[in-house]
């Protein structure tokens, strides 16, 4: 038993210690989003209000503050699915353990999320909550899917007493969001996309496209979208703008590369084909392109030709040695045992045969009957048996086949385990930097083939910096979670209650409470997913 327990503690331990070194961290988020939406800057806000809102779930007045401020957030940005998602969990929450009279909100806030709740839940909803059950009368019987109309005051329309109807010709466009100005739009479009959310991807890619028209992040977040849908020539037209920029990626060098084939673009795809590196150019897919196209695969058969060139052992090079040495016939017939013809100078002294070869001279024909035996020796003479010394010994071009096997030996990779990788992660993320933790999570994620327990480590630390869609993405690479990974089975049914995956989420939930301890974060995890419905 004891063995068992051993790696039990172990998981303990871990937990306890990534809960304390993350409780400053998710109150510095909390501060940062909130001096965010003081000054307006309502996209950060959300980004820093949901990070801490995951790591603040074991005190239920401080995760209901997160929750109130992410709602009113995503209100400005007229978001109303994540607006009404926020206060659905403040309520739930509040079911729970009543916190909500006792924050300490300001009363501007307080008023202002109070006035939006009846227009985000329902009456049933907001009834079965003590501290909201005051506003049930406000809301509807049914959530209408109809949208919401805008806050957002309407702007005056100059009205001159020359033209009175020039109102009317005014275009009306209430429903547009104007997101706050000094933002990097093309860099958030690559994070809505790296998120999954291809529809805010494309909405930040048009906002920054429309202030420049060469916009790099932006021509990345369109590229990676249009990859997803393979659209090749809309990757191809994407990445030809990137690239003018800065250096393609070998990620994105082979999706331009494998996209100028599909639309037929060969000389432009064999021309960029020369600048792949040799990363690039290993990958499989990447290889499969290159068929299509290039006619260097071709001469490759040839190349194989010399590796099998039996020619060589079938090669009159014994002929020669038996017709060349027309005097020293005699030397390479003992040489077949050797293996060595010139080696043999000790056989000079079986030159028996080349005697009768005097002998054979037809000038001695007086002598008919000695050289008639001497003749019978001389068919021994030809020495056809040398013959199979090339069939026995011209195995020895088989060494050519040997830089065939050290080629491969070549292809090693000089980079860093990927534990170490995910580790200098969840470093960053120890010293409050998330930006460069998801990012550095991000690059790791899209490396290939990563092997099954990295997978698990790289979801967890996804988990951990709230990419709750990323990291149900790679934890779903690795289903079927199995036993003895419990606190995996913890982190996904994190995700899939925070991206709205109920019931799968209180599958996993049930699962993976009877080997977790009973901490306040997982404890209060436990009551928020296993409360849905």
């Amino acid at each position: 038993m004891r063995p068992l327990l051993r790696p039990f503690g172990a998981l303990i331990t871990c937990l306890v210690a990534v809960s304390a070194s993350a409780q400053s961290f998710y109150e510095a988020r909390f501060l940062s989003g909130v001096m965010d939406f003081n000054r307006g800057a309502y996209v950060r806000a959300v980004d820093e209000l949901r990070v801490a809102a995951f790591g603040r779930v074991d005190d239920v007045a401080a995760y209901e503050a997160a929750e109130i401020y992410l709602a009113l957030a995503n209100d400005k940005l007229d978001h109303a699915e994540e607006a009404r998602l926020a206060a659905l969990k403040v309520t739930q929450a509040d079911r729970l353990s009543p916190a909500y009279p006792k924050l300490d909100l300001p009363a501007e806030v307080r008023s202002a999320f109070e006035q939006l709740l009846p227009t985000l839940l329902t009456r049933e909803q907001l009834s079965h909550s003590p501290s909201f059950a005051r506003f049930a009368g406000q809301a509807p019987a049914v959530q209408s899917g109809a949208p919401r109309l805008s806050t957002k005051p309407r702007p005056p329309v100059p009205t001159p007493t020359k033209e009175p109807n020039v109102a009317t010709t005014v275009k009306k466009n209430n429903d547009k969001v104007e997101p706050p100005q000094g933002l990097d739009y093309g860099r958030m479009a690559l994070e809505h996309v790296a998120a999954g959310d291809e529809a805010g991807g494309i909405r930040y890619a048009g906002l920054a496209l429309a202030i420049d028209d060469t916009n790099v992040n932006a021509h990345t977040a369109l590229a990676q979208i249009a990859w997803a849908h393979k659209a090749w020539a809309d990757v191809a037209e994407h990445y030809a703008v990137v690239r003018t920029h800065r250096r393609l990626t070998d990620d994105e060098s082979a999706e331009y590369f494998i996209a100028l084939t599909k639309i037929s673009r060969t000389a432009d795809a064999l021309g960029f084909s020369r600048s792949l590196p040799p990363s690039v150019l290993a990958r499989s897919d990447v290889r499969e392109a290159l068929q299509t196209i290039n006619p260097t695969p071709v001469p490759q058969p040839p190349a194989q030709q010399p590796r099998v060139v039996p020619q060589p052992r079938v090669i009159p090079q014994p002929e020669q040695r038996t017709t060349q040495p027309s005097t020293p016939s005699p030397v390479p017939q003992p040489t077949p045992r050797r293996a060595t013809p010139q080696p043999p100078a000790p056989q000079p002294p079986a030159p028996q045969p080349p005697a009768p070869q005097p002998s054979a001279p037809q000038p001695s024909a007086p002598q008919p009957p000695p050289p008639q035996p001497r003749v019978v020796q001389q068919p021994v003479a030809p020495v056809p048996q040398p013959t199979p010394q090339p069939t026995t010994q011209q195995p020895v071009p088989q060494p050519a086949t040997q830089p065939s096997t050290a080629a491969p030996v070549g292809q090693s990779p000089d980079s860093p385990p990927i534990s170490m990788q995910i580790s200098a992660a969840e470093k960053l993320l120890a010293q409050n930097d998330v930006v460069g933790a998801r990012s550095e999570l991000r690059r790791i994620a899209a490396l290939p083939d990563l092997e099954r327990s990295e997978r698990l480590s790289l979801a967890k630390a996804m988990s951990q910096t709230a990419l709750y869609a990323e990291s149900s993405a790679q934890y779903r690479k690795t289903y079927p979670l199995k036993a003895g990974e419990e606190a995996h089975m913890f982190y996904e049914a994190v995700n899939r209650y925070q991206i709205g995956d109920y019931d799968l989420a209180r599958q996993l939930m049930t699962r993976a409470m009877p080997a977790l301890p009973q901490t306040p974060a997982i404890l209060a995890y436990r009551d928020r997913i296993l409360a849905q419905h």
